[in-house]
């Protein structure tokens, strides 16, 4: 079992994204993970929990569109494959607060 963890300063991220723009969210997320009505809190939480993934070793380099972070019909977070297979391997949690946004993801090789 491996497990990552991120933190993201939601003042810091919303700069990166108002600095980045379109081309950052481009650059970071799917259209699937862009979906109307997605709010800074929801993208630092996604954000955070690729990061995660990518600390636990399961990717071998950060890519952010790699994967994908989806709500599942439970509504909690998984991790997706981008041709939309849950990877089963991966658990993810994903918190906020009013300055931050969290997530841990633990890998069950």
């Amino acid at each position: 079992m491996r497990i990552g963890l991120d933190l993201i300063d939601l003042d810091d991220f919303t700069k990166t994204v108002q600095n980045g723009g379109q081309s950052f969210l481009r650059q970071n997320f799917t259209q699937d993970e862009l979906s109307p009505g997605f709010n800074i809190q929801n993208l630092a939480g996604k954000f955070a929990a690729k990061e995660a993934v990518f600390k636990t070793g399961y990717l071998k380099a950060f890519k952010p569109l790699s994967i994908q972070i989806l709500n599942n019909e439970n509504g909690s977070p998984s991790v997706v494959s981008l041709d939309g297979v849950i990877i089963d391997s991966l658990s993810v949690s994903i918190t906020h607060t009013k300055t931050t946004a969290a997530a841990a993801v633990i890998w069950h090789p």
